[in-house]
């Protein structure tokens, strides 16, 4: 097996668990809290990505490390699928936004929290940059591995990257159609204290939650793939 196919798959599985674990734990932690916004505990449905790395929450520079980790992970996984792809346009795509795509991860990291209550966009603007490069990045592969004829790549793989897709365009038409309307309650924690009966699912919370899921999803078996082969 080639050096970039085992480093590929080994980051891709590594990083997939790193995304994991830095949820779970943190997500924990989050619901340990005496003051917790509307005293509700965290749900993918409700909370965003970037409460788990907020300050308030207790294990957040937990969080923020492993995140950072993990885009690291994404841009070896997406590197090593490159040297694998046999049309040479396809291989530049991927090669050449992989770096940017990692480094507008691992900076979501280095630059927590985002929430419109607060008055940094800085971290905002990187996570939109890291859904758009990521979403492009599976897009681009998944229309080679479903139209081309990809010998190291059967047809169904192109499949798997079709929701993550998906689930990315709706989470920035969603979050721009927010902004320009200006509503900031994206999440429970942006709600008022004073708000009675906050809702049990959110669409902007959701719809990220279901891109980060999926595109783990889509790691996890492009790692499997390139280590059975």
């Amino acid at each position: 097996m080639p050096i970039h196919v085992t480093v590929a798959w080994i980051a891709g599985l590594v990083g997939a668990a790193m995304v994991i674990i830095a949820t779970l734990v943190a997500a924990f932690s989050y619901n340990t809290r005496t003051d917790k916004p509307l005293n509700r505990d965290y749900s993918p449905l409700t909370h965003l990505v970037s409460t788990l790395g907020h300050r308030t929450t207790p294990q957040h520079t937990l969080f923020n490390v492993l995140m950072i980790l993990s885009a690291v992970c994404f841009a070896a996984l997406v590197f090593g699928i490159a040297r694998e792809v046999g049309d040479d346009v396809i291989k530049a795509i991927l090669s050449t936004i992989a770096i940017p795509s990692g480094i507008a991860g691992a900076l979501v990291g280095f630059y927590p929290s985002g929430k419109p209550s607060d008055t940094s966009p800085v971290h905002l603007i990187f996570a939109i940059f890291f859904f758009m490069l990521s979403a492009f990045i599976v897009g681009v592969f998944s229309g080679y591995a479903l139209f081309d004829s990809a010998p190291n790549f059967p047809r169904e793989l192109g499949w798997v990257g079709v929701l993550p897709v998906l689930a990315c365009a709706g989470n920035l038409i969603v979050g721009v159609v927010m902004i320009i309307i200006g509503d900031t309650g994206w999440s429970i924690p942006d709600l008022s204290a004073s708000t009675t009966n906050p809702p049990r699912i959110m669409a902007l919370p959701t719809l990220e939650w279901l891109y980060i899921i999926t595109l783990n999803i889509w790691v996890v078996v492009m790692a499997i793939h390139l280590l059975s082969r």
